[in-house]
C-alpha cells in the first residue's frame, strides 16, 4: 500500500508536492504520536518525530523548534504572569489557612469568615465591656472557654503577622521569578507561614 505525506497529513492517493513514505515509517510515526511525540516535516519533506511544540510561539524549521528573541520575551512574560498568579494564590491560602497562637496554645481559623467573626466580637466587647468572654471555636473544632479581649487581641495580632509575613515572602518570590530563566520551573514553596493543614500533615508524618 502506498502512503503519501503532505503538510502534516497522510493520503492514500497521490497529492501535488506530496512525498511517498513506507508503511513502516507511517506505522512508526503513528506509534510515536500515540506516545506523545509530534509528527513534523523534515527539510526533505519527509515526516519525522520530534518532541511536542514547546509553545505556540515556537516554529519548526525542518530540524528543530525555534523561537525569535521577541517571541521568547513574550513567552517569558506570559509564563511569569501565570506563576505570579500561583504565588498570589498560595499566599492567600497560607494566610487564610489558620494561625497558631503560641500564648494560647491553640490553632485558630484565619479566613475572611473567621476574621469577620473576630471583628464582630471586638465590636461587641467594645460595646458591652472588656470583661465579656465567650466560648470560641478553634480550628480543631474544640472550644476555648473564657475567650475575651486579651485572647481576641492575640489572635488578631497573629493573623496580621501571618498576612504581613506572607505578603513579604510573595514579593521576594516574585522578584526572584523575574530573574528565573525557566519561570514555570521556579520553586516558590519556601518561606511561608505554617497553616493548620500543614500542621496536620506534619503530625500525620510524625
Amino acid at each position: 500500500m502506498k502512503i503519501y505525506y503532505k503538510n502534516g497529513g497522510f493520503y492514500l492517493e497521490p497529492q501535488e508536492s506530496a512525498v511517498e513514505i513506507s508503511e513502516e515509517l507511517h506505522r512508526t510515526l503513528i506509534e510515536g504520536q500515540s506516545q506523545g511525540k509530534q509528527i513534523v516535516t523534515g527539510l526533505d519533506g519527509v515526516p519525522m518525530l520530534a518532541e511536542p511544540q514547546p509553545s505556540q510561539y515556537h516554529h519548526w524549521d525542518g530540524t528543530a523548534w525555534k523561537i525569535s528573541p521577541e517571541q521568547q520575551a513574550t513567552l517569558l512574560a506570559e509564563q511569569r504572569k501565570k506563576v505570579r498568579s500561583k504565588i498570589n494564590a498560595l499566599r492567600d491560602a497560607k494566610s487564610a489557612g489558620g494561625v497558631y497562637v503560641e500564648q494560647l496554645g491553640k490553632w485558630f481559623d484565619s479566613d475572611s469568615k473567621a476574621q469577620g467573626k473576630l471583628l464582630g466580637l471586638k465590636a461587641t466587647i467594645d460595646l458591652v465591656g472588656d470583661d465579656m468572654t465567650v466560648d470560641w471555636t478553634c480550628a480543631d473544632n474544640t472550644d476555648f472557654t473564657g475567650f475575651g479581649k486579651p485572647q481576641l487581641t492575640a489572635v488578631i495580632a497573629a493573623i496580621l503577622q501571618a498576612e504581613n509575613h506572607n505578603h513579604t515572602i510573595a514579593r521576594q518570590h516574585k522578584a526572584a521569578l523575574e530573574q528565573a530563566e525557566n519561570p514555570l520551573e521556579y520553586d516558590y514553596s519556601s518561606g511561608w507561614t505554617q497553616c493548620y493543614q500543614d500542621y496536620l500533615a506534619e503530625q500525620g508524618n510524625g
